[in-house]
């Protein structure tokens, strides 16, 4: 039982992550005032009237939750049951209106008119049945009234793009598996020399993501001078690494530059790497990260791959795929990215726009027809007619746009031949790169790189449409040989590896559970380490298919001192039923304790937080309800 204030609802540019932002969901989990639960009902008087949600504002919200969720199940599995009794009119628009957004994104009605869809005298009543019907929330931020989905556990597609089934190319090209690709670039990062073009600050809040890599953000002193006379500022975009780090990538693990690039700044997003902490001064050392990279290989490689596609799509603040635009396009058919002199934007704002455009085309692959080949030029042309000006999710293009090469220039991208060699250009490589590497999406081997076929493999299928870690294994390619690893007991509880990669999955789990010592890959198993390992609940079992992969066993010491020390840890002790009390902070719980005699003979277990016998439960909830209060019962 709890007593929560009101809900605290975030304006739309903030800093906290884009998917903080407010939505049905936490909406519904967050009000517990009476006049709020009045009116989220009144916004969904329309699905009250299809979905049975009940009528009386004083019923539990945890109905009211249920019905919700219900609903929103149904709506997931059957996308189609969202435009229910709409018109053909209004049936289209909200198709375009799920497939242009991400839906846990407010948005304001100044989108319509941008994509242009329906005449903006119509859009309140639009709007209204919309509401009306629960399609749609309207949350009051900061900033002004917004409208948002309903909370849907996968996010709807109703829309189906119209392209053409083509016959499979003659030869065409599949990706390394990508836990694969990442473990041979972490061990050539940790044995060779590489360093970060920028100078990468350590973050003071380690949840200030998205973690921007834009190297040079403000003009040098010369550039200033050649635009003092236009609107804006070019932003540079410059790779995270070195040119030589980059050629050093590839001699060592024999990939492309670019897919070397691309997985660094994606495990420097992760967290895997990070600039070395004594040296303050670019370049930098490109460092792995030890407690992290632990981490990760103790992983699966399902989850791994799961990890990869959502920091890539919500986090990975480099604009990777626009360097690569560029570079794809001919000098004079090349572009770059202004920003408003006027315009106080972060690189981490210009980054949810990039996280925007991710997640847009990714929406776009989920209404592809499954399994079918597509030839790009024939999907880019539906996408301009479409959506044109979908590189802007939060900011407008009268705060950054795509220029020319030089940034006096700006594009039109309402222009075809614009838009193909902007935007255009910039999914293109989203397909032939992040996509293509994750395996998402296989090629045709084609060598003009505007005019190439793809399809979405059942693999990029299941991370779409957002399948369990189970469903993706069962998709995932053969896994590569396991690495030559080597162990050899040095006494009963000290072991050493040989591995031919440096972070392998047995050092990975042996790090979890034991510590090392001076000799180079030896390790200890102590009663303190494998206690703190057990606390964070790690598991056994992986800790013994490691060592079974490699073609050994834990020794018969090591399997007592787990198995000891897992029995001191299940000892349990059973108390009589009693009810526990937190209240939201130490202020209310000062207040409740002084008018409460209830409370102050309850058993005190924080400032904040009391057991009592349920029949004193009962009392002081009629105690908090006269005074006021809103208590939240759960059993």
């Amino acid at each position: 039982m709890s007593v929560t204030p009101e809900v605290q609802l975030w304006p739309r540019r903030c800093t906290l992550p884009r998917h903080a932002s407010i939505n049905a969901e936490t909406a519904i989990e967050l009000t517990y005032s009476q006049s709020q639960i009045r009116r989220l009902l009144r916004s969904l008087k329309g699905l009250s009237r299809s979905a049975a949600l009940p009528q009386d504002p004083n019923q539990l919200i945890e109905q009211t939750v249920e019905t919700v969720q219900a609903f929103a199940a149904k709506a997931s599995a059957q996308p189609e049951h969202l435009l229910a009794q709409l018109t053909h009119e209004e049936a289209d628009l909200m198709r375009d209106l799920l497939t242009a957004r991400e839906h846990i994104l407010p948005f304001d009605e100044a989108l319509i008119r941008q994509i242009n869809l329906h005449p903006a005298e119509d859009l309140p009543s639009v709007f209204d049945r919309f509401v009306d019907r629960g399609l749609l929330f309207r949350v009051s931020l900061l900033e002004g009234e917004f409208l948002c989905w309903p909370p849907y556990t996968k996010a709807p597609i109703v829309r189906t793009w119209a392209v053409q089934s083509r016959e499979p190319p003659l030869v065409s090209m599949q990706a390394a598996p990508f836990p694969e690709v990442m473990a041979r670039v972490l061990d050539a990062i940790s044995r060779e020399a590489v360093f970060f073009r920028a100078l990468m600050l350590p973050s003071a809040n380690e949840h200030a993501k998205p973690r921007a890599a834009f190297g040079g953000w403000e003009c040098d002193a010369q550039e200033a001078a050649q635009l003092r006379s236009s609107k804006g500022v070019r932003i540079p975009l410059l790779a995270m690494l070195t040119p030589e780090s980059l050629r050093l990538l590839k001699q060592r693990t024999s990939y492309a530059e670019a897919l070397c690039e691309f997985v660094t700044s994606l495990a420097y997003t992760i967290g895997l790497v990070e600039a070395r902490r004594d040296d303050h001064v670019a370049p930098q050392r490109v460092v792995v990260d030890p407690i992290e990279a632990e981490r990760w290989f103790s992983l699966t490689p399902e989850q791994q791959l799961l990890s990869a596609w959502h920091h890539w799509v919500t986090y990975n603040a480099d604009w990777f795929e626009a360097r690569q635009a560029i570079a794809a396009s001919p000098f004079n058919r090349s572009f770059s990215i202004v920003r408003s002199l006027d315009a106080k934007i972060t690189p981490a704002e210009l980054a949810y726009e990039l996280h925007g455009l991710r997640a847009y085309l990714a929406r776009v692959l989920r209404g592809l027809p499954k399994g079918a080949w597509v030839y790009w030029p024939e999907l880019a042309e539906q996408l301009f007619n479409f959506y044109p000006q979908c590189a802007w999710s939060s900011l407008s293009p009268s705060e950054w746009w795509f220029a020319s090469p030089d940034g006096q220039t700006p594009v039109n991208v309402t222009q075809r031949e614009d838009w193909s060699r902007t935007i255009g250009q910039i999914l293109a490589q989203m397909l032939r790169g992040p996509l293509f590497w994750l395996g998402m999406v296989e090629l045709s081997a084609s060598t003009n790189s505007s005019a190439f076929s793809f399809r979405v493999t059942p693999l990029g299928q299941a991370l779409l449409e957002r399948a369990t870690p189970q469903a993706v294994a069962a998709l995932l390619a053969p896994a590569a040989p396991v690495p030559h690893e080597q162990v050899s007991w040095v006494d009963a509880y000290t072991v050493r590896l040989t591995s031919s990669l440096a972070w392998s999955a047995l050092t990975a789990q042996t790090r979890l559970w034991a510590e090392p010592v001076q000799a180079a890959d030896t390790y200890v198993f102590t009663p303190a380490s494998v206690a703190a390992a057990l606390k964070a609940n790690r598991s056994v079992e992986a800790l013994r298919a490691a060592y079974s992969a490699a073609g050994s066993a834990l020794s018969s010491e090591v399997e007592a001192l787990l198995a000891q020390i897992a029995q001191r840890r299940g000892r349990i002790r059973i108390y009589e039923t009693m009810a526990v009390v937190q209240l939201a902070d130490e202020a209310t719980a000062r207040e409740v304790l002084a008018h409460s005699t209830t409370l102050q003979q309850a058993y005190p277990l924080s400032p904040t937080t009391f057991a009592m016998p349920p029949q004193a439960a009962e009392a002081l909830l009629h105690e908090l309800r006269q005074r006021g209060y809103t208590p939240l019962v759960e059993s």
